[in-house]
């Protein structure tokens, strides 16, 4: 059903924003369910969560579903956008890796790793890159969500890494330390508690 409707609707979302979007659009719109992390302490209504990749002109990422006695909805957490920032700035945040999934005092919370702010010096050649850990999070609040997010653009991180390289060199996140990583609870109200572990 929704891969029709999006291949329908695809030609006119794409006339109306090729003009400001720096990005090709996607070459087919796509949904399909990915594995995610275990779910720890799951508890109603966070009973089961799924992952679903959806590409939809110039979206691509993967949207985190639960699953309700009412059946299944779509919560605004996602990560691995391979998109980014339509407009190409720099200095927005894209959430990548899926670090965690989690249930407490009645949040469903995800930690997300992502690439931060990538700066250019144009007279060394050299690219500085920063990938940062952040935290979305919905609670039920009667039949709707109620969610937040620790964003690392505008908040502390919960951890961080910074690496540089050359022009024509590589060097991915993976290969490179955690700095200030933090562990965190959260209340009911949904305020962020942090314990620096290293």
């Amino acid at each position: 059903m929704w891969l029709v409707w999006a291949k329908e609707h695809a030609t006119a979302e794409i006339a109306e924003t090729e003009q400001w979007n720096d990005a090709a659009p996607v070459a087919e719109p796509l949904c399909s369910e990915v594995r995610l992390p275990p779910l720890q302490n799951a508890a109603s209504p966070w009973t089961d969560v799924k992952g679903v990749r959806m590409a939809w002109t110039f979206h691509e990422a993967t949207q985190l579903f639960v699953v309700t006695p009412k059946g299944v909805r779509m919560t605004p957490i996602y990560f691995d956008d391979q998109r980014g920032n339509p407009m190409g700035c720099p200095s927005i945040r894209s959430r990548e890796h899926l670090d965690r999934l989690r249930v407490e005092s009645g949040w469903l919370i995800a930690t997300i790793d992502g690439t931060g702010p990538v700066n250019y010096d144009q007279e060394t050649q050299v690219q500085t890159n920063m990938y940062q850990r952040g935290v979305a999070m919905c609670r039920m609040a009667g039949t709707e969500f109620h969610c937040v997010e620790l964003n690392p653009q505008y908040d502390p991180p919960l951890a961080a890494k910074t690496w540089r390289t050359a022009l024509g060199h590589f060097e991915g996140p993976d290969n490179v330390p955690w700095e200030r990583v933090e562990d965190f609870h959260v209340n009911e109200k949904g305020e962020i508690s942090r314990l620096r572990v290293r």
